[in-house]
C-alpha cells in the first residue's frame, strides 16, 4: 500500500498530519494549545471517515443488498410477497 497523507491546519494555524500505510494510522500534531476545538475535531474526523471508511462501507452495504435480493428471488412466490408486504408496513 502506498502511504497516504492528510494535512490539516487548525484555527490556530497548527498542523495535524495523518499518515496511512499498511493498515496503520499515525497522527502527528504540533499545537501550541494541546486541545482541539469541537469543530476542528469534527472536521478532522469527517474528512478521515469520508476518505477512508465511507467508500468501503457503501460497497459492503451494496453487496449485502444484492445478496438479499438474490435470496428473495429464490423464495417461493407467497413468502416473497409476504416479505415485501412486511417491509412496506
Amino acid at each position: 500500500m502506498q502511504p497516504r497523507l492528510i494535512l490539516f491546519t487548525d484555527a490556530d494555524d497548527n498542523t495535524m498530519l495523518v499518515r496511512f500505510a499498511d493498515g496503520r494510522v499515525q497522527l502527528s500534531a504540533v499545537d501550541s494549545r494541546p486541545t482541539l476545538e469541537g469543530y476542528e475535531l469534527n472536521r478532522f474526523l469527517a474528512e478521515l471517515f469520508q476518505t477512508y471508511a465511507a467508500a468501503p462501507l457503501v460497497a459492503r452495504a451494496a453487496e449485502a443488498e444484492a445478496a438479499l435480493e438474490r435470496a428473495r428471488a429464490q423464495l417461493p412466490a407467497g413468502r416473497s410477497a409476504k416479505a415485501r408486504a412486511a417491509r412496506a408496513a
